[in-house]
Order: structure tokens, then sequence, then C-alpha cells
């Protein structure tokens, strides 16, 4: 549930962007999310003989080295991105803690740097994915505390915004819901590692499925109570919606926790990769995230998996079907995701203010 923090944060928006539709996308992202990566660890043991580490290795045995360069890209840079991504959130968010209410300004690289400091003790002292497997449980704690808050304070608030315009579908934005959904789904890079270290491996699709469906809870929770009591005006991350005092600190205090604790599980996760390239036998960002979670999350397991196993493999016609639709529906947030980055970094390049 590690991956839930930033989901919370942006759910709400993603409904104001696509409209209620966004709530079956929701779901059905979910849905897709746990048949793909219930299909990655199956690869993981393609051979019957020996287990493979990380989806770079199912890559090459399914493609070669060209399929192994090109997930082993997308794969670390999610590992890196992320948490580059999480460090600027928390950077901002301490930002305007201290500054809200002990009037300590400090600058936003200031408090980034703060954060990464933070960030190297766990980081340093955790070693295998058994031992920073603990910190995922306080940040699911924490992200529940967010959710209940921004629950309870958006119902408070429904009275006095019956006024709110809302949409049954704006297909204009889609894209950017649908992007939003992958990134919150994302985080299948470490599953491998996640599945080595539990005591009972078998189990877990029903982890998986339990889990997704935990997250999926949280996000419709967050995300049609703030939709239904902010409307047009939903903001993300969506605390900025809320009416200042407790509630936003409460909150602001809860995410930060959550990302700092989930920054080293992704790290714990690429250095495994990388311990494991150098053979050591020891136990910008929007455009790279687009193509990255885009890629890594459904379409890559389930591509790997028809090449490993091969269609006859698949029971039936519905899952066929169902195969095909996942394909389909990745590349065209994939198209879309990068449209939408790249034009937004143009944007940036061209147009500064």
């Amino acid at each position: 549930m590690y991956c839930c923090g930033i989901g919370t944060l942006g759910i709400p928006y993603a409904i104001q962007q696509g409209g209620w539709i966004s709530i079956l996308i929701i779901i059905l992202m979910a849905f897709m999310s746990v048949y793909a990566n219930i299909k990655l660890i199956e690869c993981l043991y393609h051979n019957n003989v020996s287990r493979r580490i990380s989806i770079t290795e199912i890559a090459y045995d399914a493609f070669g080295n060209a399929g192994s360069g090109f997930v082993n890209f997308f794969s670390n840079a999610t590992c890196i991105g992320s948490p580059i991504v999480y460090l600027i959130l928390s950077g901002e968010n301490f930002k305007k803690i201290f500054e809200d209410n002990f009037d300590i300004y400090l600058g936003i690289g200031t408090w980034i740097f703060i954060c990464g400091g933070m960030m190297c003790v766990p980081y340093v002292l955790l070693k295998t994915m058994k031992e920073a497997s603990w910190l995922g449980i306080f940040g699911a704690l924490t992200t529940s505390l967010v959710v209940f808050v921004v629950l309870f304070a958006s119902l408070m608030e429904l009275p006095n915004n019956r006024d709110k315009k809302h949409q049954i579908i704006n297909l204009r934005n889609m894209p950017i819901t649908l992007a939003t959904a992958f990134f919150s789904y994302g985080g299948n890079v470490i599953y491998p590692h996640v599945e080595a270290s539990m005591e009972h491996p078998r189990a877990w699709p029903k982890v998986l499925s339990l889990a997704t469906s935990t997250i999926t809870f949280f996000y419709l929770l967050i995300g049609i109570s703030a939709y239904a009591t902010y409307g047009e005006d939903t903001l993300s991350p969506i605390y900025k919606n809320l009416p200042a005092g407790l509630t936003v600190t409460i909150s602001v205090v809860m995410i930060s926790i959550h990302v700092l604790m989930a920054l080293p599980i992704f790290l714990t996760s690429f250095a495994l990769e990388v311990e494991d390239f150098l053979s050591i036998n020891v136990a910008t960002l929007a455009l790279i995230g687009a193509l990255s979670q885009g890629i890594l999350l459904i379409f890559m397991p389930i591509v790997i998996w028809i090449k490993l196993f091969g269609w006859e493999s698949i029971d039936s016609w519905k899952e066929i079907i169902l195969v095909i639709f996942a394909l389909m529906f990745s590349v065209i947030v994939i198209v879309t995701g990068t449209i939408l980055a790249t034009y937004a970094l143009y944007l940036d390049i061209t147009d500064p203010n």
C-alpha cells in the first residue's frame, strides 16, 4: 500500500478532470493491475528450475538484451524518479507546515535537502525488502488517517458547496485521468522483491488482490467525497481545498510521513537491482514517469508473459479479450500521457512564466 499516498492526493483531481465516469476507470485500472502483476510473478518461475529475481531478468528471457535494456531503463527510472517526486512533495509540505505554524522560513531547496537527509537513515540501515516492509505498515496507517480526515472534512463542507458543478464525463481531460490512475497504481518494479520476501509466496495473488482492493476503496472514499463537495474547484493535492487549520496540518503531516517512508522502499528495490547487476551477493520526471508507469504497470508484464508462455496458455476466449483490451488500454495511456507530458515540458522551456 506504499503507493497509495500520492494517489490519495491526486485521485480527487483526476475525477474532477474526467468526470464521474473516472470512478469506473479507477476500478477498471485496479482490476487490470491485479491481473497483469499476477502474471508478472508467474513469469519469475517460468522455467521451473530457478526463480528469476526481477522484471529485468524475465524481460531478458523473453526478448533478449533488447528487452532487458528497455525494461531496465524504465524500471530504474521509476525507482529513482519516484523518490525525487516524493522528496519535492515532502519538502513543499514541511515548508508549508513550518511557515504557517512556527514562522520558520526556509527555502524549498533547504527543506528538500532536510527530507533527503531524513530518508538516508532508514535507507542505509535497511538492506533488504523484508527489513523495509515495516515502513509500508506505517505509511499505510498514515495514509488511512489522511483519507478519513479528508472524508470527514469534505462531508462537513458539503452543505456549503451545494452550488458546485459536476460532470458525468469530460473527454477533453480524460488523458489526465488515465495518467493519474496509472501512476496511482504504479510501483510494480518492487513486486518481485516483495514477493521474494514473503513467508508464503504462493499467497501472492490473494495478497495483491487484497492490497489493491484496499487501495481502491481508499481512492473511492476520498475521490467521491472530495469531488462531490468541491466539484469543478477540486485541486491537487486535495488538502488545498480543505479549510485552513488543524485539519490541513494533520493531512500535510501525515502524507509527508507517508512519502518519506515510501522513499526507502523504492531505493531499496533499486539497490537490489544494482547489487544483482554487479554480482554482489548481498541479500524531466513527468515524461519519464508517464512512459515508465504506463509501460511497466500493465503492458510489459502481459507482453512478457505471452512471450514466455504463449497465447495457447490462456484458458478462455474471455481472458484473451481481457488481455487484448488491457494492452490496447495501456498503449492509449502511454501515448496520451507522453504527448501531454512532452507538451507540458515544452511549455516550461518556452514559457517559464
